[in-house]
C-alpha cells in the first residue's frame, strides 16, 4: 500500500519531534540522579558532555567558572564549593536543567540578576560568601526547597523571598541581618530556620505564620521581645534564643507543646511565664546567666524534664519540692549563691551530672551516696577541707566518677 504524502510529512514531522526532544537537557529525579556518576574531573566529563548529570569540581583552586560547563546540557547538580570563583558567568543561567548548585566557600561578592532564570533549582548553597545583598529576582526559584546563605556579609534579605514557598530549610547563620522581611511569614513550609549570630532586634509577627517550623534558631541577637502570637509555633521541638536580650516572654509561650529543647542562655530573664507549665515534652531547658533570683515554681509542673540549666543566676535556695523532678539527670547550679541543699535534693537518684561549682556550700553530705546514677560532679571553688574531699570520695557509690575539686 503506498503511504500518502501527507501521512508521510505527518511522519517526517513527529520523528523531528522526537528527535528534539531526545536531545534537549533531561531533569532527573533524586532517585535517578543517584544512579548517575558523579564526574570528579572537567576534562572526563568533556569526553562525552550529554551523559554528565552530576559534576563534583570542589577544591581545585578555581578562580573562575569554566566555560566549557556551558556545553553540559544535561547537568542537574553541579558543586563548586571551596574553591575561590569571586564572580558567576553569564553562561551558568543558561543552565536551567541544574537542580543543586554548590557555591559555598568561595569569594562571591554579588548575585547576578538572572540568577533567578536557575528555575529548577531545588538546593542553593551559597554558604561563606561575600555576599551583603540577594537580587529580587532571587523570588523566581519558586522549586527552592533548601537555601544556605550562612556566614556572609548580608545586610537585608529581599520581600521577594516569600515568594519561595516551597523551602524547607533556611540557613542564615553568621551574617548583619537587623531585620527579617515581612514576607517570612509566607514562608509556611520551613521546617528548620536558623539565623543566630545576627542583629536582629524585633522579628516580624509574620514568623509566627510558620506553623511547620521544628527547628528555630535565633541565638545570639539583639532581641528583646518575642511577638505575643509566638505560641502559635506549636510544632516547634527545639527553640535556641540564647543571647539575647529577652527580660520576659510571651504567655503564649504554652501554645509550643511539641517543644524538646529550650535554650535561654544569656538573657535578662527573671522569671518564666506560668503558661510554660504546659510543656510537657520538655526535656530540657537552659537558663545560664540570667537574672533570677528563685527556682521557677513552674518548672515542677515537667515532672518528665531531663535536664536543667541555671548557671551564673541569683538563686539563694533550692526549694523542697524539687524531688517532684525525678527524671532529671543534668543540673548546673554553678555559680549561685546557694548555701546549702534540701533534704529532698539527695531524692534525686537520676542524677548523671551535677554542678555546684562556686557556691556557697561548703558540706557535703553523706546522702551523696543516693545518687547512684552519678557520673560526673563538680565541686570546684568551693570552700572544702582535704578531710571533706577524701569524705565525698568515700560517698560515691562508682569509683569511676568524675569529680572536680
Amino acid at each position: 500500500m503506498v503511504v500518502q504524502l501527507p501521512t508521510m510529512k505527518k511522519i517526517y514531522l513527529l520523528a523531528l519531534t522526537l528527535i528534539s526532544i531526545s536531545t534537549q537537557a533531561q531533569l532527573l529525579t533524586a532517585e535517578e540522579l543517584n544512579q548517575k556518576k558523579e564526574f570528579t574531573s572537567l576534562e572526563e566529563a568533556l569526553k562525552n558532555p550529554d551523559s554528565v548529570y552530576r559534576l563534583n569540581l570542589e577544591n581545585q583552586n578555581l578562580t573562575e567558572i569554566p566555560s566549557s560547563i556551558s556545553t553540559l546540557k544535561n547537568l542537574n547538580v553541579l558543586v563548586l564549593s571551596h574553591n575561590k570563583i569571586s564572580s558567576l558567568p553569564e553562561f551558568l543561567f543558561g543552565l536551567t536543567q541544574l537542580q543543586t548548585l554548590g557555591l559555598n566557600d568561595n569569594l562571591i561578592e554579588a548575585l547576578p540578576v538572572n540568577v533567578g532564570d536557575l528555575n529548577n533549582l531545588t538546593s542553593f548553597n551559597l554558604e561563606q560568601n561575600k555576599l551583603t545583598e540577594i537580587p529580587e529576582s532571587f523570588g523566581n526559584l519558586s522549586r527552592l526547597t533548601r537555601l544556605d546563605l550562612a556566614w556572609n556579609n548580608l545586610l537585608k534579605l529581599p520581600e521577594s523571598i516569600g515568594k519561595l514557598e516551597r523551602l524547607e530549610y533556611v540557613n542564615l547563620y553568621v551574617n548583619d541581618l537587623e531585620k527579617l522581611p515581612k514576607s517570612i511569614g509566607n514562608l509556611t513550609s520551613v521546617t528548620d530556620f536558623y539565623c543566630s549570630s545576627n542583629r536582629l532586634k524585633k522579628l516580624p509577627d509574620g514568623l509566627c505564620n510558620l506553623i511547620n517550623l521544628r527547628v528555630l534558631d535565633l541565638g545570639d541577637n539583639q532581641l528583646a521581645a518575642l511577638p505575643k502570637d509566638f505560641g502559635d509555633l506549636k510544632q516547634l521541638e527545639y527553640l535556641f534564643l540564647y543571647e539575647n536580650q529577652l527580660s520576659k516572654l510571651p504567655l503564649s509561650f504554652g501554645g509550643l507543646v511539641e517543644l524538646v529543647e529550650l535554650d535561654l542562655i544569656g538573657n535578662q530573664l527573671s522569671e518564666l511565664p506560668e503558661t510554660i507549665a504546659t510543656l510537657v515534652k520538655l526535656r530540657e531547658i537552659n537558663l545560664d546567666g540570667n537574672n533570677f533570683t528563685e527556682f521557677s515554681p513552674h518548672l515542677f509542673q515537667l515532672k518528665n524534664i531531663e535536664g536543667i540549666g541555671y548557671s551564673y543566676n541569683q538563686i539563694s535556695h533550692l526549694p523542697d519540692s524539687i524531688n517532684i523532678l525525678q527524671n532529671l539527670a543534668s543540673l548546673t547550679l554553678d555559680d549561685n549563691p546557694i548555701a546549702d541543699l534540701p533534704e529532698n535534693f539527695w531524692s534525686l537518684t537520676k542524677l548523671v551530672y551535677l554542678d555546684i561549682s562556686g557556691t556557697l556550700i561548703t558540706i557535703i553530705p553523706a546522702k551523696l551516696a543516693y545518687l547512684k546514677e552519678l557520673q560526673e560532679l563538680d565541686l570546684s571553688n568551693l570552700n572544702l577541707t582535704e578531710e571533706q574531699r577524701e569524705a565525698v570520695k568515700l560517698y560515691l557509690v562508682h569509683p569511676n566518677v568524675q569529680v572536680r575539686f
